[in-house]
């Protein structure tokens, strides 16, 4: 067993978080109602239990990848990534929201996060683009004023045109 910690923590921060948090997990009884599991994947990312959190709303989804409430897993999945920095994996969450559930009330907000994420990892066109099929796909949505305020801040200030100098005979 100290052998596995060791080879996960030559993997990195995140492979050893992973495997921090498989071990924890045997000590949970999982339930199998699935509105009782999610409700313990929720109870552990609000107790700041992020790794188990993810590996349980993983879990969820490929038990229950059709359920309603496999959407919701998803955004969750990738606000963990968000808030650990892993922008590649958060855009792959929200991503999943939009494409197998498009007519989840998280559509919006997830197609407002997946641009966040690019926008942070310098993919600003793409992140401009997902803004305005936001704006234009759900317009009535909060995440589409926060799209519309956060392409403003996106596209470049038009610079103010010079006066040509007059020039010297």
């Amino acid at each position: 067993e100290d052998n596995d910690r060791r080879f996960a923590a030559l993997k990195g921060a995140g492979a050893l978080e992973s495997y921090e948090a498989k071990k924890k997990l045997e000590d949970i009884k999982k339930p199998s109602d699935k509105a009782a599991f999610f409700a313990l994947a929720q109870k552990n990312e609000g107790a700041g239990e992020k790794a188990v959190a993810r590996e349980l709303y993983d879990e969820y989804v490929r038990k229950w990848p059709s359920d309603p409430r496999a959407a919701d897993a998803h955004y969750r999945l990738g606000e963990i990534h968000f808030s650990e920095k892993r922008f590649r994996e958060s855009i792959l969450s929200f991503g999943k929201v939009a494409q197998d559930f498009p007519r989840s009330d998280k559509v919006p907000d997830a197609l407002f996060r997946t641009a966040e994420a690019m926008a942070l990892i310098d993919l600003k066109d793409d992140a401009k683009a997902i803004f305005e099929d936001l704006m234009k796909r759900f317009p009535k949505s909060t995440a589409a004023g926060k799209a519309k305020s956060r392409l403003a801040d996106l596209s470049p200030k038009a610079e103010p045109k010079k006066k040509a100098a007059p020039k010297k005979q």
